[in-house]
């Protein structure tokens, strides 16, 4: 009762006697909710700690003897500014071992750090996360040798490739990591960087992917010092294979640089600059290996391959896109696309841009339609997600995506069974989209109300507890860069009820978005701009819950004045709301 009298008085100090009660009552429920969650959470840990208490895992830093918090925490660690985290027991030491709840020894940290208690371990998550190379991958064998040498000789722990888009970049580091993968058997992780989209992938969230590859139930520390320690550590004496994929430039790609044992591997169209980086740059293929690429996508065009390969500028995406077409439409003869080619070719000075747009051309106009609006989707997708923003049946979908591979106007993933549309044809096809704003605003509208459904998805699985809560955060984190641009969008829109009400939808979910988004960067954004979209639509019951959520968020962060102004504004509408 005292740490009650202790948090409330201050709040009521020389205020109106309404003021006085409606302040109370906000910060009872704030208070009771507070001390209900901590023993629950509490008793969950230990228990949990009872029955999964792992082997003590100290870590060391790629830097030296300074340790640093090992890999293997499972429960969240605190905000930048060391306040309390609600629903978890906590326990804050400066250097030394710590434990959390039970007597799980879970590594040494140098500094002021707050653990929460343990939850239940979970299965692993893949560590093996390599694409397979394209199946038909030919010539690149000086570079191979190039990339192979600094390896293995010169103990090269850091090499890059360099070059323009379409260049063929990603294909070789797959076939060099392919080769590479059993001297690095603790894991291989690939990673697209997003360096060429609006917003490439932070830093930050580079290394959550990582960290959760390892231990996918942990929630991560929001300082980004502690977050950097942490992926160190995660990493630290282990044989692990880093694919950076698509890098924007030196300063997303620094931090991610790993402790000593393991290789980072990093493609960009830039030049990035890193302490002991090998660069290898990659430029057109040789006439021979373009035709011979030709030729093993498309053997009928044998005989016109060298002026085929010409006219695609010997650049392997266009070389592909003109032999997957030809491949199948076996109607159109090989001079035939030749000629189309060199006339899209004197309309650009892009290479690539001519075969996409022979082999757009060649669609037809419902097929056009379709890949234009794959376009919204700004990483991988599955049948499903196709489904919903085409209209159309799951079979049909799986039917018409196989017509679009079979053109390689996308690109398919058999191990995960996840498309995506290369960056370049992905700018062109949304060029295309862009022209029509309303067909454009339809499919970015059915992209945001899928992956409305996919996090609500995520989340009931998460709260049915078991085998099912990692499942949940499996989906979540693989669908994460759609569902922050469903959001965005829709956030974009809230002048119109359709895009309000899927903003409003986003945040009816709590649990994934509680263990996986930071408080002041995401989640408290996340929840204002759902209360906007709660207060056009004239929601009330959802206004109500996501003011009571925000109170919720500020009271973990320690705002206790402003976590008793939003459950006040929550208890108002709650009795507004249970009158009607």
């Amino acid at each position: 009762m005292k740490d009650f009298i202790d948090f409330v008085s201050p709040l009521v100090h020389n205020q109106p006697f309404w003021y006085t009660c409606l302040t109370v009552a906000a910060a009872l429920v704030v208070f009771a909710g507070y001390k209900w969650f901590e023993a629950y959470w509490t008793r969950r840990g230990e228990l949990a700690a009872e029955k999964n208490a792992p082997a003590p895992n100290p870590a060391k830093s790629a830097s030296g003897d300074r340790s640093v918090a090992a890999g293997i925490i499972t429960g969240p660690v605190t905000t930048g500014d060391n306040s309390p985290i609600v629903n978890q027991q906590h326990q804050t030491v400066h250097g030394g071992q710590f434990q959390p709840a039970g007597n799980m020894t879970i590594g040494t940290y140098v500094g002021t750090i707050t653990v929460a208690s343990s939850q239940p371990a979970a299965s692993p998550s893949p560590l093996h996360q390599l694409p397979a190379p394209p199946v038909d991958f030919t010539g690149r064998s000086k570079e191979l040798s190039e990339l192979r040498t600094a390896i293995k000789t010169n103990n090269v722990a850091i090499s890059g490739l360099k070059g323009m888009g379409g260049i063929g970049k990603t294909a070789l580091a797959l076939r060099l990591a392919e080769e590479l993968a059993h001297s690095y058997p603790d894991a291989q992780i690939y990673l697209d960087l997003l360096g060429t989209a609006t917003t490439p992938l932070p830093p930050a969230k580079a290394m959550e992917h990582v960290i959760r590859s390892f231990h996918p139930e942990s929630k991560l520390p929001e300082d980004p010092a502690q977050l950097s320690a942490l992926y160190c550590s995660v990493l630290s004496d282990k044989r692990v294979l880093l694919l950076m994929d698509n890098a924007r430039d030196s300063k997303q790609v620094e931090p991610l640089i790993p402790p000593r044992g393991c290789f980072l591997f990093v493609t960009s169209r830039q030049h990035v600059e890193l302490p002991g980086l090998h660069v290898t740059r990659l430029d057109t293929l040789p006439p021979k290996d373009a035709e011979d690429l030709l030729v093993a996508i498309c053997p009928r065009i044998a005989d016109g391959a060298c002026a085929l390969a010409k006219a695609c500028g010997y650049l392997p995406l266009a070389l592909r896109l003109a032999a997957s077409a030809l491949n199948k439409h076996e109607t159109v003869s090989v001079d035939s696309h030749l000629s189309r080619i060199s006339d899209a070719a004197t309309r650009t000075k892009e290479l690539a841009e001519p075969a996409l747009a022979t082999s757009y051309g060649l669609l037809p106009d419902d097929r056009k339609r379709l890949w234009r609006h794959l376009s919204v989707f700004p990483s991988t997708f599955d049948s499903t997600a196709a489904a919903a923003v085409w209209e159309v049946g799951l079979e049909t979908a799986e039917d018409l995506l196989g017509d679009l591979v079979s053109s390689s106007l996308v690109e398919w993933n058999p191990q995960t069974r996840r498309a995506h549309l290369h960056d370049l044809a992905r700018d062109f096809a949304a060029s295309h989209l862009a022209e029509n704003s309303k067909e454009e605003r339809s499919a970015r509208l059915r992209h945001a109300a899928h992956y409305a459904k996919v996090i609500r998805a995520a989340d009931d699985s998460y709260d049915e507890g078991g085998d099912n809560v990692l499942k949940g955060l499996t989906l979540f984190d693989l669908e994460r860069v759609n569902i922050d641009t469903g959001f965005k969008w829709a956030c974009g829109g809230l002048d119109s009820n359709d895009a309000a009400g899927i903003c409003n939808d986003y945040c009816a979910v709590w649990s994934v978005l509680d263990l996986r988004q930071h408080p002041r960067r995401e989640r408290i954004p996340w929840l204002e701009s759902a209360l906007a979209a709660s207060r056009r639509l004239s929601d009330r019951r959802s206004e109500g819950n996501h003011l009571g959520n925000l109170g919720i968020v500020y009271a973990d962060l320690g705002d206790a004045r402003k976590a008793i102004e939003y459950h006040k504004e929550a208890l108002v509408i709650a009795s507004v709301v249970s009158h009607n």
